[in-house]
């Protein structure tokens, strides 16, 4: 069935995984009357029986995040769950004296998530309201899926889990006591018929950085040949010098790590440097700037669990595509979204040109650098849905599929490894989705891609050049090294001007 587990590292992650299950979810169809889904449902969901000999239908996931993170989220949720009077009861029979039960104060349950309990219209969303992931998340996960790590608190003052060496040690704490993929993983990983990856969702400018990678390295050994996508995400807000340069030494530290072992990373900015004005945004939400991320990461992978295998591909093939020659496994992805007045354009060849304004709005979600993309060596790009002008279908299939390589292509040179894909499946844009579309209702349609490319040197040379300026003098000489060969890749033999096609 190539299936593919999902690890879910920190607040961040969690936030935009939540927007991509909630949007699986959404894929299910009911009744003999409607349209069968074009998705292939057992790639990122199991089987399995709950209280009562109930059968489950819950997402391949684990999440973890600290103290504090899961709102009103249970372990152990309706689908499982006992009676609470029975299992005090249970426990009291292990134990001869009465147990005294001692409770934090309980975080009120959003009224979103108490209307989908009860089958009632949901109240709307706003950032006001929005305090936690969990207060939109619409799915129940098995209780092995919940790992909460009480070390540390979610946006601690006193303790802040900033360091990438207290992830590290963090994780090695917890594996020494209880074998992490013991516990965790392999109860997913072993139920998987054909498993084509894992993913990871984690940031990586602070401690959880330091916690992917050594579970990362724990993943690796445990699963040479299996596919590892790294999705990494990086705080792109302003923040004073004295906090910008331990983020950048703490992502420094990441990529070393994490790049020798994915198969691809890929970085996203949250929020992005440069955002349209079509996008109603508000920066200082993780519900609105998480929701962003979703789309594109969602879209960009949508053919790897498509029901049909001729038009679909598997993680291994993406990053066949990506990275042919085994070097350059950092994929940055952009995504061009719809106005309601996008051109028809005119078809000429292989190219699509766009003949009139206004364009449709291209969002760079990964890193973006002031100097111009000189090479790109390959793409993925998927669109879905059609553009529409004055409620008319006028971008075709083909040409919706240049409207990305068009801003890339005019300025590279040489062969580039060019996998299109298109579904007529839209973006579905659901209640407990931000209204950040420009009022855009019911479905969205995207194009979505993800490249290599020389844009990767700008963002790898800021980060080694603040290496050597900051990071401790122990690790300095090694992240440097490390650093300059990550980028070596990208810009050897193209900035020079070469126009060979060829890699060194």
């Amino acid at each position: 069935m190539h299936e593919t587990v999902t690890l879910q590292l920190g607040h961040c992650a969690n936030y935009v995984a939540t927007h991509f299950w909630n949007t699986q979810q959404s894929y299910f169809t009911y009744g003999e009357d409607t349209e069968p889904t074009p998705i292939d449902h057992d790639v990122h969901f199991r089987a399995g029986i709950g209280a009562g000999g109930i059968e489950t239908y819950t997402p391949r996931a684990l999440i973890y995040d600290l103290k504090g993170g899961f709102g009103t989220m249970k372990k152990v949720n309706a689908l499982y769950d006992m009676d609470e009077g029975q299992t005090n009861k249970n426990r009291a029979a292990i134990w001869n004296d009465n147990i005294i039960v001692q409770k934090e104060p309980e975080i009120e349950v959003h009224p979103y998530i108490t209307s989908l309990e009860l089958g009632t219209e949901p109240p709307p969303l706003t950032t006001d309201t929005v305090r936690y992931w969990s207060d939109f998340n619409t799915l129940y996960y098995h209780p092995r899926s919940i790992v909460q790590l009480y070390q540390y608190a979610v946006n601690s003052t006193l303790s802040p889990f900033e360091n990438y060496t207290d992830g590290r040690e963090l994780f090695n704490s917890i594996d020494k006591e209880y074998d992490v993929l013991d516990r965790d993983i392999r109860y997913f990983a072993e139920e998987c018929d054909q498993m084509q990856g894992i993913q990871i969702f984690t940031t990586t400018d602070d401690g959880w950085g330091g916690f992917a990678s050594e579970y990362a390295l724990a993943l690796r050994d445990e699963y040479p040949k299996t596919e590892l996508w790294t999705w990494s995400f990086e705080r792109g807000e302003k923040v004073p010098m004295e906090k910008s340069i331990p983020r950048t030494v703490a992502l420094a530290n990441a990529l070393s790590a994490l790049m020798p072992l994915s198969s691809i990373y890929v970085p996203l900015v949250s929020p992005p440097i440069n955002v349209p004005k079509f996008i109603e945004m508000d920066p200082t939400s993780q519900w609105h700037k998480s929701a962003l991320l979703s789309t594109a990461m969602e879209t960009v992978t949508l053919q790897t669990r498509m029901k049909d295998k001729a038009l679909g591909a598997k993680l291994a093939d993406l990053s066949a595509t990506l990275n042919p020659s085994g070097f350059r496994n950092i994929g940055l992805v952009s995504m061009t979204l719809p106005t309601d007045s996008t051109p028809a354009g005119s078809h000429n060849g292989s190219m699509t040109t766009i003949d009139s304004a206004p364009k449709p709005h291209l969002v760079d979600l990964s890193w973006t650098g002031k100097s111009s993309e000189k090479r790109l060596f390959s793409i993925v790009k998927v669109s879905r849905g059609t553009m529409q002008v004055d409620s008319t279908p006028s971008i075709s299939e083909s040409s919706m599929l240049q409207v990305i390589p068009q801003r890339l292509v005019l300025s590279c040179s040489g062969s580039v490894f060019d996998a299109p894909f298109h579904t007529k499946l839209a973006y579905p844009i659901l209640d407990s989705f931000p209204n950040i579309f420009a009022g855009r209702k019911g479905s969205l349609p995207v194009v979505s891609s993800l490249r290599t490319s020389s844009a990767a040197t700008e963002t790898l040379r800021r980060v080694r050049d603040t290496v050597l300026r900051y990071a401790p003098l122990d690790d300095r000489e090694d992240l440097y090294n490390e650093l300059s060969g990550f980028l070596s890749v990208y810009e050897e033999g193209w900035d020079s001007g070469s126009d060979s096609g060829e890699d060194d």
